[in-house]
C-alpha cells in the first residue's frame, strides 16, 4: 500500500495541473471570443448607421425634390392668377368702355351695400 500513495498523489497533482491549464485554455477562449463579438458588434454598429446615413441622405434628397416641385408648381399657380387677373381686368376695362352707364350703376350699387353693411355695425 506504501506504493499506492505516491502514485495517487502524481496523478492528483497532474490533474489539478490539468485542470488549471485547461481553465486557463478556458479563460483564453472565452477572451478571444469575447474580443471577436465586439469587432462583430463595432462592425454591426457601423453598418447600423451607415444605414441610417444613407436613408437620411434619400430622404433629404427626397424632401429637396418635393421643395423644388412645390416651388414650381406655385410659380404656375402664381403666373396663372396673374394672367387670369389681366384678363378680368381687361375684361372689366372693355365693358365699361361698351357700356358706360351700367358699370357706373354697379359701381353706385356697389357703394350702396357697402354702406349699408357699415351702418349696421
Amino acid at each position: 500500500m506504501a506504493n499506492t500513495g505516491p502514485i495517487n498523489r502524481g496523478t492528483e497533482s497532474a490533474a489539478v495541473t490539468g485542470t488549471g491549464t485547461s481553465a486557463d485554455a478556458d479563460t483564453r477562449r472565452l477572451q478571444d471570443e469575447l474580443a471577436e463579438l465586439r469587432r462583430e458588434l463595432t462592425r454591426v454598429s457601423s453598418l447600423v448607421g451607415d444605414i441610417a446615413t444613407n436613408r437620411y441622405e434619400a430622404a433629404k434628397e427626397r424632401a429637396a425634390g418635393y421643395a423644388e416641385e412645390a416651388v414650381r408648381q406655385g410659380a404656375v399657380l402664381r403666373d396663372e392668377a396673374y394672367a387670369r387677373a389681366g384678363a378680368l381686368e381687361a375684361e372689366a376695362e372693355r365693358t365699361i368702355r361698351e357700356r358706360p352707364l351700367a358699370a357706373v350703376a354697379i359701381a353706385a350699387g356697389v357703394g350702396y351695400i357697402i354702406g349699408l353693411i357699415s351702418r349696421s355695425r
